[in-house]
């Protein structure tokens, strides 16, 4: 099952570093583990944008490892972003995309880009409102970055984090955006900001993921994302929840959460008792397609 990456790098900054980067990974890497690998660039001035994105076949743990040792440093993950919304993107003209491979990278360099600095970039004030509705009526409708995006909530013990990290692009494969704390939550975060934003991307979600352990029942956040999660799907229509339960803790799950749980409809909620490894256990789920986590 392949795993998807969408990694945002600056308009202007470091373009030849970054692009000597992907042609050492098309170089490096095995063509038949690297399935996707493509790079989406805006040019629009209200909104410049710089994307690269990759799909790796299942067992690519080396390849992965690596890819992320030369890009994440000058980049930045974007898991709240999905192939699906890129290819929207630029059905309405607001990407150019390019397939990689040893001879577009200099193709891209001297053409995809529009701008070399910033003071090649045209006044703010060509871009009257005007202006913008008649380059919509052209087709463009691109004048703002792509937003962070939230369809899959992922809910779990800190401990736990690098387990959860590792899930992430089996479901960006899947088009599902990504909501964990680390990508959307400063450290140090003000204890209401950070109940303000756990709520905002539970509503925004249409599905939340809980990876139970003993751990997740000792914490309080993940006790309060489970109850405000049940408090959004009494009022939210197609609202989803699966759960992934370590097998040894399933007596203490029930005694805690039972109760809350019996309120969900059953066609709106899968859980998966394991005693598997989680990337094992969603990867069985994800290629199953269970039907009632869409």
């Amino acid at each position: 099952m392949d795993q998807s990456f969408i990694i945002e790098f600056d308009y202007f900054k470091s373009r030849n570093f970054i692009f000597y980067l992907l042609s050492k990974i098309e170089s490096e890497q095995s063509r038949n583990r690297l399935t996707g690998y493509h790079v989406f660039i805006n040019n629009i001035p209200t909104s410049l944008e710089f994307y690269v994105f990759l799909s790796y076949e299942g067992n690519s743990k080396d390849e992965i490892n690596k890819m992320k040792e030369l890009l994440f440093p000058v980049g930045t993950y974007r898991p709240d972003l999905s192939l699906e919304e890129l290819m929207n993107r630029l059905s309405k003209r607001g990407f150019n995309s390019f397939s990689l491979d040893p001879y577009s990278i200099p193709l891209i360099l001297i053409g995809g880009f529009v701008y070399n600095t910033p003071s090649d970039l045209p006044p703010e004030s060509l871009f009257t409102e005007e202006y913008l509705q008649r380059l919509k009526q052209k087709g463009y409708d691109a004048f703002e970055k792509l937003p962070k995006g939230t369809t899959l909530f992922l809910s779990h013990s800190s401990k736990q984090k690098e387990d959860v990290e590792n899930i992430i692009p089996y479901f960006n494969s899947k088009d599902e955006l990504i909501w964990l704390d680390k990508y959307r939550l400063e450290r140090n975060e003000d204890i209401h900001v950070v109940k303000r934003e756990i709520a905002i991307g539970l509503n925004e979600a249409s599905k939340v993921f809980f990876y139970v352990t003993k751990e997740f029942l000792e914490s309080y956040w993940c006790n309060h994302e489970l109850e405000l999660s049940l408090q959004i799907y009494k009022e939210k229509p197609n609202y989803t929840f699966l759960f992934a339960i370590e097998l040894e803790i399933k007596e203490k799950f029930n005694e805690k959460y039972l109760h809350l749980i019996e309120k969900i409809q059953e066609k709106d909620i899968l859980i998966l008792y394991t005693n598997q490894n989680l990337e094992s256990i969603i990867k069985s789920h994800l290629l199953n397609e269970v039907p009632n986590f869409k």
